[in-house]
């Protein structure tokens, strides 16, 4: 998807993901491509390191190597094009088979403040792709992360969820999507899946209004998780790999 991120915004995204080693790609690309070049070299970082490290969680051995090889050659001018230097980066490019495997295993522990952040900034993209286009700023937008499987385990929930696979499912991204605050603190709550699901479809939020089953189990999360997967591989997508 070729979102309405500007170029501030994706640099602020590779430091949301703390990823560094494509620094000396990227200073080479601003010095000796277009500029218009250069932010198409600059997405196709952001989306391949999203993929790589943010859900891959991969050794960055390679990577390193990688990045410093093609920042020689666009500094050398062996490389001109966005296409030229995306195709040499395609060795550390998850294909979209092999990204979606790990999406459908990640979880996040919201509880931790840098996890929290990458949370939103995944549920906001992944909300923007399925709201046809319409764009929430994740830092300032004032949505909250909503956990359907409540980080609470009460007796609304025993029934269908035994206390390890509370702790197994609670942070997996398919139990996590966005609310407005009064709603989330007020009308969902720690409440019974079918009183939360009626304040779903009310919220203003694509990812969340499509919560439309009567249950909520280890298998719908698991299903969850696995569309939000597929809808992730149109997100962070480079194109010409």
């Amino acid at each position: 998807m070729e979102n309405g991120q500007g170029a501030e915004e994706l640099v602020n995204a590779l430091t949301l993901f703390g990823v560094t080693l494509c620094y000396p790609l990227l200073m080479a690309s601003f010095e000796k491509l277009p500029l218009p070049e250069f932010r198409k070299v600059l997405r196709a970082i952001v989306h391949l390191s999203f993929r790589y490290n943010v859900i891959g969680k991969l050794q960055t051995n390679r990577m390193e190597e990688v990045y410093n090889r093609v920042a020689i050659q666009v500094f050398n001018g062996s490389l001109r094009t966005t296409n030229e230097v995306i195709l040499e980066l395609k060795d550390i490019y998850l294909a979209d088979d092999e990204f979606r495997k790990y999406f459908e295993l990640r979880a996040f522990n919201t509880n931790n403040n840098q996890e929290r952040k990458v949370v939103r900034y995944i549920l906001y993209e992944l909300n923007e792709q399925l709201h046809d286009g319409a764009r929430l700023d994740f830092e300032t937008d004032g949505g909250t992360i909503e956990h359907i499987l409540p980080e609470s385990r009460n007796e609304n929930w025993q029934a269908d969820f035994t206390e390890e696979q509370h702790l197994k499912y609670l942070y997996m991204l398919g139990n996590l999507t966005l609310l407005e605050p009064t709603k989330n603190n007020k009308e969902a709550a720690d409440k019974a899946f079918i009183e939360k699901v009626q304040v779903y479809a009310n919220s203003k939020y694509a990812i969340t209004k499509q919560i439309q089953s009567t249950t909520w189990t280890p298998k719908m999360i698991e299903h969850r998780q696995m569309g939000l997967a597929k809808t992730a591989c149109g997100v962070w997508k480079v194109e010409k790999i």
